[in-house]
């Protein structure tokens, strides 16, 4: 019985590390929604197992968006899509139905008039049923940019510029401008030293002479 005992606490183990496991898996899924780039103007991400899709950000004010964005009047085009669930619940005996959702295709200024056939639309989850509809809707958007006048002529140059720099007068050239000095070169120094080389070996002809001559006796 003891030497069973070891055994017996592994598998306590193995059933405690199995069982939270499986806890993990099994825990419910939560569906983020967030804005993002790939989401267009007037439409946040929503993510959950069933995949990444854009809905409708509605609002009443500057109050319910984030992020710097701004509540104003925006077209929208939203398809109705099926989408299946995710997660633990996709497996169940029998599937769950399908969910219905009004997914955002599409959205523009109001004065484009976009229909939600534009190109690249936004991501979307499940099958689609049913034809995009668009309407102008308030919703979260970018603020708008400040516009440029038409006639660029009535804007002042002298506002938000820096200033002139001071004028400063030239100096006036030299009546006489100094002449350059006399080139210099490494030949005017050189001595010449040929005398001297024939009258050296001069000498030594005649020191050889002496010597010979002084032998020869």
């Amino acid at each position: 019985m003891p030497a069973c005992a070891p055994w017996h606490a592994r598998a306590m183990r193995i059933g405690w590390i199995a069982a939270l496991v499986v806890a993990s898996v099994a825990w419910p899924a939560r569906a983020d929604v967030v804005w993002t780039e790939r989401c267009p103007w007037g439409a946040r991400e929503r993510t959950s197992h069933s995949g990444p899709r854009c809905e409708p950000w509605s609002c009443e004010s500057d109050a319910q968006c984030d992020q710097g964005l701004v509540c104003r009047p925006w077209r929208v085009c939203t398809q109705t899509h099926e989408v299946m669930p995710g997660g633990r619940g996709a497996y169940r005996d029998p599937p769950p139905p399908p969910t219905r959702e009004e997914q955002v295709v599409q959205s523009c200024d109001p004065s484009l008039e976009c229909t939600g056939e534009e190109l690249p639309r936004a991501p979307t989850a499940g099958r689609a049923v049913g034809a995009v509809q668009c309407r102008v809707m308030r919703a979260c958007v970018r603020p708008d940019l400040p516009s440029l006048p038409r006639d660029l002529s009535t804007i002042d140059p002298g506002v938000g510029s820096a200033p002139p720099p001071p004028a400063t007068s030239a100096e006036p050239p030299p009546q006489n401008p100094p002449s350059a000095p006399p080139a210099r070169g490494c030949a005017c120094r050189v001595q010449d030293r040929s005398h001297d080389g024939a009258s050296l070996i001069a000498l030594v002809i005649v020191l050889a002479a002496l010597v010979v001559r002084r032998r020869s006796r």
